[in-house]
């Protein structure tokens, strides 16, 4: 089970350092993006977003499918 209060503070520090950026964190076989970022992944590859039991909003694509996307 992946700790959403690290992956939330690793998307904070990503976006300090990129602003701007869509930031993508490897989870498993899965890129994995959250919150608003999850909404411009799912819009960009047609893939549906999902919320898991805490309400927070995931989309995420196979690794080995990154460059397809």
């Amino acid at each position: 089970m992946t700790d959403i209060k690290q992956l939330r503070r690793n998307v904070v520090e990503a976006k300090r350092r990129h602003a701007g950026a869509l930031v993508l964190q490897r989870i498993g076989d899965f890129y994995e993006a959250i919150d608003e970022d999850a909404t411009v992944l799912s819009v960009v590859t047609g893939r549906q977003t999902a919320r898991n039991a805490e309400g927070v909003v995931f989309c995420g694509i196979p690794y080995h499918a990154l460059n397809e996307a």
